[in-house]
């Protein structure tokens, strides 16, 4: 079961934009209903990061935000647990 839309935390967070990781974080973008929403990202390619930050900032939501290390990002982004899944597929950071 899904949570309602407006349950959702008002902070996430990205790591990798690579060939999987780009299109996924860009759905992402498009998907959170409101500019209140933040999205932490990294990458090691800083290039790419502009690049995702261009290419989306014509979304009105979420506000994105780079971090440089894996580690900032999970400091400022929900966890697994918040968002409700739990199990041995997914483990809080």
């Amino acid at each position: 079961m899904s949570a309602p839309i407006n349950n959702l935390p008002r902070c996430f967070g990205w790591v990798g934009l690579g060939a999987m990781g780009f299109p996924m974080a860009s759905q992402l973008v498009h998907k959170l209903p409101s500019s209140d929403h933040q999205l932490f990202i990294y990458d090691i390619d800083a290039a790419v990061l502009q690049q995702f930050v261009q290419l989306n900032e014509h979304a009105t939501r979420p506000n994105i935000t780079i971090l440089s290390s894996p580690k900032e990002v999970a400091e400022h982004s929900v966890s697994n647990r918040e968002l409700g899944f739990s199990g041995g597929i997914c483990r809080t950071v």
